[in-house]
């Protein structure tokens, strides 16, 4: 049972694992076997349950006997890499981690296994040493054979990378390490890798490459754990509708942590920012706070809550000012930083300060960066610079094209359109078609059951645009409702709709 568990473990399918062990788990077992079921149990996220096994097996242990060294190194290691996963007390987990290394050199044992978890909380505490720690760990576990390990390592580092602005390379070490798993024919490895390597092209921006991933593993019905990055990535390229019911099914099955309700949240808020769902926006991203206070992706959640409340003109103290803690976060707390000045009208020191914050957000979340690269070219339109501002946006338009980014680039367009650069080309219609495409486009998101602020959000325009093209539309068609203006051009709507009309 052991022995299929541990396969089981390997191949990152822990709730058959589960079912192999825990049969046997009461009897009176070896600390061999105890330090495989606190294996099962991290593997499955049953981290009471890893602590709990791990004091059984010390208990009755004798130290330094040289028959169960190895599974007292291991079980130290286990405490250790609890303690990590759990994103714990730092000086906490570290002494832990350095009690599981010093264990693992003294005897000679598991000493792959206790490096990538020293590595792994020496990142933690910002100690830039825990990437060669864990490097060095995927190399000699790979070498022993410890597929466990190297996975777990990689994992970690390819994490810290993308924290380190060096994203690239984590999607690289991802795909190596999906290549080795589908060569060994564990599929839980190669799905999760590959959904790994979805969230890396995400943050990256290269968002079609990511949305192709996401729809093979999806095509080949491994879909766990996929909702939210896909979820991210239909927002980023416009597909709201399909990213709401993503973000749906995550909140429904959310749990009270970081890792579940948080994420959903975080989502939540950044699809409400973009359907111009702003006081919406400012709840969740409230809720976040009071629910998940000690998230560490608490930074992006501030970030989509602050813009909202800007969009609602919310004063400056509305938002917090979290002060950077990780690398990771050092771009969002820039941009708080320059939001609050756009709020404050010192328009030329948001400009400066939203350009530094897109550098600290490059190569580690794309998203950030092209947000605070157009909030920079609107702050100088703001501040006089319309040259400057022009130049930027226009550079930022061809990045923005090119990636897909609707929704971002709708704000671009805008605030171009402030500048008087009428050569971004306006919609057309379609051969034949009696309303223009921007018509259609703005009745089919009525049709949808949206109202007037949401759409001029989404499609980066003033509510009195929106207004005018329902209101031409209307015209064009003799219709005297919205409601008719919809049928006309999409037939009856479906028994029981509810086509909402109000501003």
């Amino acid at each position: 049972r052991f022995e299929a568990a541990e396969a089981y473990v390997e191949a990152l399918e822990p709730d058959a694992a589960l079912r192999a062990v825990r049969p046997v788990a009461a009897l009176d077992l070896s600390a061999r076997h105890l330090l495989g079921l606190a294996r099962v149990f991290r593997a499955a996220g049953e981290y009471d349950e890893v602590r709990q096994t791990v004091d059984r097996a010390l208990g009755q242990l004798r130290p330094g006997s040289a028959a169960t060294v190895d599974a007292e190194v291991g079980l130290y290691v286990e405490r250790a890499r609890v303690a990590v996963t759990e994103l714990g007390d730092t000086r906490e987990m570290l002494a832990l981690a350095r009690i599981a290394d010093d264990q693992a050199r003294c005897h000679g044992v598991r000493i792959a296994d206790a490096r990538a978890v020293l590595g792994a909380a020496r990142c933690q505490a910002n100690d830039a040493g825990g990437l060669d720690d864990l490097a060095t760990s995927v190399d000699e576990a790979l070498a022993d054979g410890d597929l466990v390990t190297a996975f777990w390592a990689s994992a970690s580092l390819t994490f810290e990378l993308l924290k380190e602005g060096r994203a690239e390379e984590g999607l690289e070490l991802t795909w190596r390490m999906r290549d080795r798993a589908h060569a060994l024919g564990l599929a839980g490895r190669e799905r999760f890798l590959a959904s790994r390597a979805m969230g890396f092209a995400w943050h990256l921006g290269r968002f079609r490459e990511a949305l192709e991933i996401g729809e093979g593993l999806e095509a080949d019905d491994l879909t766990d754990d996929n909702d939210w990055y896909m979820a991210q990535v239909l927002m980023d390229l416009g597909r709201l509708d399909e990213a709401r019911m993503r973000v749906d099914r995550l909140l429904v099955d959310a749990v009270p942590a970081e890792w579940s309700l948080g994420y959903a949240l975080w989502a939540q808020a950044d699809l409400e920012l973009y359907a111009g769902r702003h006081a919406e926006a400012v709840a969740i991203a409230e809720r976040h706070a009071r629910e998940v206070p000690d998230a560490q992706a608490r930074i992006f959640v501030e970030v989509a809550g602050a813009w909202a409340a800007f969009e609602l003109g919310l004063p400056a103290t509305t938002w917090r000012r979290i002060p950077p803690d990780r690398p990771m976060g050092f771009g969002g707390s820039k941009e708080l930083e320059g939001l609050t000045a756009l709020a404050t009208g010192d328009a030329a020191r948001a400009a400066a300060t939203f350009e530094e914050a897109a550098d600290l957000w490059a190569g580690r979340h794309a998203r950030g960066e092209l947000r605070c690269r157009w909030a920079a070219g609107e702050a100088l339109r703001r501040a006089g610079e319309r040259e400057r501002a022009a130049d930027l946006l226009t550079t930022l338009e061809a990045r923005l094209l090119d990636i897909g980014a609707v929704p971002l680039l709708s704000r671009v367009h805008r605030t171009l359109r402030l500048l008087g650069e009428r050569r971004v080309a306006r919609a057309e219609s379609a051969p034949g078609t009696l309303l223009t495409a921007r018509e259609r486009q703005v009745l089919g998101l009525v049709g949808e059951g949206l109202r007037d602020r949401e759409i001029a959000a989404q499609l980066g325009l003033s509510r009195w645009t929106v207004l005018r093209a329902v209101a031409s539309a209307s015209a064009k068609l003799g219709a005297t409702t919205r409601s008719e203006a919809i049928a006309a051009t999409s037939g009856p709507p479906a028994p029981g709709a509810v086509l909402r009309t109000g501003p």
